[in-house]
């Protein structure tokens, strides 16, 4: 702690700083302190909006790629991860209180900057409806869309769109087998990929619907934002949480070879 003496020196020495300023610029001075404190808070406020629950979705999400891309010789093939113009996972894709019939989950979705490069911001979004059915004796999946193609792309650029229906999807070749990047032909829009306790599992996703999740985008980024200006223009930073998600993608395929903007 500063002695008596030396705090009244600095003390000193601060009101000959400010009187050394004008009016015009200690106005300016102050205008641009509110200004940088205003900028602060906005920027605390999009991390303090940010629920628990979301910021485990960011992680969960980021465990799921890296566990199916991963796996050696039954995961995701690098291949068709490279031709990928945009992913989308989902945590954790769970039964309705029906048994059979609508199921229901929650993800987010990144698209490649410029379309052939690196992973760019996450947009959030939900996934419902449909009568797809999973395989006997599971409650829940992990989903892995790919979006292959600049039509697929679109349809996540519009409020809600159908999976089989305004998208066309195919599931995704796993292996070793898929692995020969140019050869693999694409049919449709999107692949999808399920796994459950560790292993892939077969499920049927046609008929549901991926609903944009704006509430979750808004605490992420403190205000409301498009989806365009989050996935193509990409106007936005990458929110806190999307790390681990984002670090696996441009782990295993930094850059799209196979893409043709």
């Amino acid at each position: 702690m500063p002695s008596p003496a030396l705090h009244g020196t600095i003390q000193l020495q601060d009101r000959k700083i400010l009187q050394g300023f004008g009016v015009p610029q200690m106005r300016r001075f102050i205008v641009g302190l509110t200004a940088l404190s205003l900028a602060v808070s906005s920027c605390q406020f999009a991390v303090a909006g940010v629920s628990g629950k979301v910021m485990d979705r960011f992680e969960r999400s980021g465990q799921v790629m890296q566990e199916m891309i991963g796996a050696p010789d039954k995961g995701i093939p690098k291949g068709m991860l490279d031709h990928a113009r945009c992913v989308a996972v989902v945590p954790s894709l769970k039964k309705g209180g029906l048994g059979v019939g609508a199921r229901f989950g929650h993800g987010f979705v990144t698209c490649r900057r410029g379309m052939t490069g690196s992973w760019g911001p996450v947009s959030s979004f939900k996934i419902a409806g449909g009568t797809f059915g999973f395989q006997i004796g599971l409650e829940s999946v992990d989903v892995v869309l790919l979006f292959v193609n600049q039509r697929g792309v679109e349809k996540l650029l519009q409020d809600q769109f159908s999976l089989g229906g305004d998208a066309s999807i195919s599931a995704g070749p796993i292996g070793r087998t898929a692995e020969a990047g140019t050869d693999i032909l694409l049919r449709s829009e999107i692949y999808s990929y399920a796994r459950s306790r560790g292993l892939f599992a077969g499920v049927a996703l046609d008929g549901a619907r991926m609903y944009q999740d704006g509430d979750v985008n808004k605490d992420l980024y403190g205000r409301e934002v498009k989806p365009q200006d989050i996935l193509i223009a990409q106007k936005v930073g990458m929110p806190p949480g999307a790390a681990h998600l984002i670090g696996v993608l441009n782990k295993y395929s930094p850059r799209a070879p196979y893409v043709k903007k």
